[in-house]
């Protein structure tokens, strides 16, 4: 009897070691995270730009391209925060990892928004990522829409250069080249 035992706690130790290792874990971000994470930054990026989005926004599908119009405005020198919202765990795993995949977004700019610090109603994610915007930028509380993508930039000194709905390459070229 003991044998039977040993082997369905094992097999159930192993099962929950498969499903942990098949679900890629995402850092959580927060705004305390964030700013540490730029004062800590090694890299050559002068400027960071942190998405909030929602799986199932369309402008989701405009956040590669959005990435690769920065880049070439700011010559690659340019950390990018992918930062999730979400209406709880059944939109994140293997769900996210599905709507990355789809867009061809990098895994490693992608944050989860952190449920502690930003709670929510579950049923509607762009409360959670306004949240998280409105704790970054309090001028961004004045936007009276919540959208499933919101952009924000800052400089190595955190200081807010851009945020909006949508990036246009002339607006950020000025806006950019003039903080060098």
């Amino acid at each position: 009897m003991s044998y039977l035992k040993y082997f369905v706690t094992a097999s159930i130790a192993m099962l929950l070691t498969l499903g942990a290792i098949a679900q890629k874990q995402f850092p959580v971000i927060n705004k305390d995270i964030l700013f540490q994470q730029i004062d800590q930054d090694t890299t050559r990026a002068r400027f960071f730009m942190v998405v909030s989005f929602v799986n199932y926004c369309q402008g989701v599908a405009d956040i590669n391209p959005d990435i690769k119009m920065l880049d070439s405005i700011t010559n690659h020198q340019t950390r990018y925060f992918l930062c999730q919202a979400s209406r709880g765990k059944d939109d994140r795993g293997e769900y996210l990892e599905k709507v990355l995949k789809h867009y061809g977004i990098d895994e490693r700019t992608v944050y989860l928004i952190d449920d502690q610090k930003y709670k929510t109603e579950k049923k509607d994610p762009r409360k959670q990522g306004a949240a998280f915007r409105n704790d970054l930028c309090s001028s961004c509380s004045l936007y009276s829409v919540i959208s499933g993508t919101f952009y924000i930039i800052f400089d190595k000194e955190k200081n807010i250069l851009f945020s909006g709905f949508m990036l246009h390459d002339k607006q950020l070229s000025a806006i950019l080249t003039c903080n060098k």
